[in-house]
């Protein structure tokens, strides 16, 4: 799908998490109902990190810190380290954006550059961005901040909002098919949504 964002938007850096909302058609077809990304996370970051807990709960001494956390473990030491030594080095960090991108809406969590040191987060200001990505951000904003309250409030009309709302969602109607169908699968997870 990385092809097809390069070819119909040509001036923009291709993003896999874009397949999601531009793509979403391709995205399922291309997907295995059966086997899902979470599935994927599931059998191997998580049940590994399961695994290595049950050793420390179980004060195994050999091989309880055998696992490549990837990149994403790496980075997370790379900021601790910034941290404790007050480097104030550069990251690409998920923040509230208070004005970091000055057209989206200050309580929206963004991702952007900062630097990291004792003091905490420092997040650099970006220049406004353009309609087309504003548009879809606003919407995702939307859409998760109408779920978290939907969550709170108990209300079955702003989850149906949100999911609406959501890019991948491609309207009403199956955004109430598919909200009905995880209330019943997730009943016990979920609040009751009146």
């Amino acid at each position: 799908m990385i092809r097809f964002m390069v070819q119909n938007f040509p001036d923009n850096l291709p993003n896999n998490y874009l397949e999601y909302y531009l793509y979403p058609d391709m995205y399922v077809d291309y997907a295995d109902p059966n086997y899902t990304r979470a599935n994927t996370v599931m059998d191997g970051r998580e049940q590994k990190t399961q695994e290595m807990a049950d050793k420390i709960r179980n004060k195994e001494k050999e091989d309880v810190l055998d696992f490549y956390f990837g990149v994403h473990g790496l980075y997370i030491v790379d900021i601790a380290t910034s941290l404790l030594n007050d480097e104030k080095s550069r990251f690409m960090l998920i923040v509230e954006n208070k004005g970091s991108i000055p057209n989206l809406r200050s309580d929206a969590v963004v991702e952007v550059p900062a630097y990291v040191g004792a003091t905490g987060v420092e997040a650099i200001a970006l220049p406004a961005i353009g309609d087309f990505h504003k548009g879809l951000m606003e919407a995702q904003v939307a859409a998760e901040k109408l779920l978290v309250d939907a969550y709170f409030e108990n209300s079955y009309q702003k989850a149906l909002q949100a999911f609406t709302l959501n890019q991948s969602v491609p309207n009403a109607t199956v955004a109430k098919k598919v909200l009905d169908e995880m209330i019943i699968e997730n009943k016990a997870f979920w609040p009751v949504l009146k």
